[in-house]
C-alpha cells in the first residue's frame, strides 16, 4: 500500500501542473479532494520524524485563496471547520480566516466593477473598508477565475466585469 505521504505529494504535483497551465478550475478541484490525505500525511510524518513542522500545504492554501476569489464563504466556513479539528493545522486558520473575510468582499468588488467601470484597484481597499493586502490578492484571483478584466491605468489597474 502506497504511504499516505506517497499520495499527498502525487496530488500537490497534480496541483502545481495545473497552476502552471493556469487551470484555476481544476486547481480548486485537486485542492480540495487533496485534503483527504492531509490527516494521513500528518499522522505519518509525526510518526516517521516525530512532530510536523511542515509550514506550507498548498492544498489548503490553495483551496482557501481560489474559494474566496468565487466569494464562497460557506466552502471556506466549512474548511476552517475541517482543519480546526487537527491542531497541526493551527497555524492555517488565520489564513482561511483572511480568505473568508476576502470572501465576504468579493461582491462588494463585483458590484464596484458593475456599476464604475474602470474603478481604480488601488481605490479598492478604502472603498469596501478592508487592508490592500486582502484585496490586492483576491483582485487578482478574481481575474484568474474570470470575474474580473483587470486594464492598465496608471500606477494601477481599472476593474471591469470579464463579460463586459
Amino acid at each position: 500500500m502506497a504511504l499516505a505521504i506517497d499520495h499527498y505529494f502525487k496530488h500537490l504535483e497534480r496541483i502545481e501542473g495545473a497552476m502552471s497551465l493556469h487551470q484555476y478550475q481544476d486547481v480548486i478541484r485537486l485542492s480540495y479532494e487533496s485534503l483527504r490525505w492531509v490527516p494521513k500525511m500528518i499522522e505519518q510524518w509525526r510518526r516517521e520524524y516525530g512532530s510536523f513542522d511542515i509550514t506550507s500545504i498548498p492544498c489548503i492554501e490553495l483551496a482557501a485563496r481560489f474559494s474566496s476569489a468565487q466569494g464562497d464563504v460557506a466552502r471556506l466556513e466549512q474548511l476552517r471547520a475541517w482543519a480546526a479539528a487537527y491542531p497541526e493545522l493551527g497555524p492555517w486558520l488565520q489564513q482561511i480566516d483572511e480568505r473568508i473575510a476576502a470572501a465576504r468582499v468579493q461582491p462588494k468588488i463585483l458590484d464596484l466593477a458593475a456599476s464604475q467601470p474602470g474603478f481604480l484597484q488601488s481605490d479598492v481597499p478604502k472603498t469596501v473598508g478592508v487592508p490592500g493586502r486582502l484585496t490586492g490578492r483576491l483582485i487578482v484571483d478574481m481575474e484568474h477565475l474570470g470575474y474580473l478584466k483587470r486594464v492598465p491605468s496608471g500606477k494601477s489597474y481599472g476593474l471591469y466585469l470579464a463579460d463586459s
